[in-house]
């Protein structure tokens, strides 16, 4: 298990929010009776995420989620998905480009098929209102390049 880190720049709380979503996402399809001790380690991890998106867009913004809606549709147009792919990994073939304008709240199921099919990360549904695409999409980029930078 990963130990506990502080998130005190933009690359920790990248980092962090990687960290956890593969537990998050594990979550979905089975919900313990009692936490492990890799479920502590993420529900720690969530509150020092929380903890620095609040004393960080606090500045900037009030703290509010977008929609899952809004969110996946900014994700997909980032990561060139076409309204045929979303469709069809949410398992609703008519509602993707409903999906990639952002006007189609996301059943559970179609945010599993969305996470298993196209890697769609549960962070996405963490972003806060007010962050710009561009900003975004700058957030995007360093998680492919730290990825690319993996690969190497």
């Amino acid at each position: 298990m990963p130990e506990l880190f502080a998130i005190e720049t933009p690359e920790d709380y990248i980092r962090a929010l990687a960290a956890v979503d593969p537990i998050l996402f594990r979550s979905l399809e089975h919900v313990p009776l009692e936490m492990s001790p890799e479920d502590e380690w993420a529900d720690e991890m969530v509150a020092r995420i929380e903890a620095w998106e609040n004393r960080t867009f606090s500045k900037t913004f009030p703290h509010k989620l977008m929609t899952g809606a809004e969110a996946v549709a900014i994700w997909a147009k980032l990561e060139g998905l076409t309204a045929e792919a979303l469709g069809a990994a949410a398992g609703v073939p008519q509602a993707g480009g409903e999906i990639l304008a952002g006007a189609r709240e996301l059943t559970p199921g179609e945010m599993k098929g969305l996470m298993t099919n196209l890697g769609l990360p549960w962070s996405v549904f963490m972003w806060p209102v007010g962050w710009s695409a561009r900003r975004v999409e700058a957030v995007m980029e360093r998680k492919a390049e730290g990825a690319a930078g993996a690969a190497h």
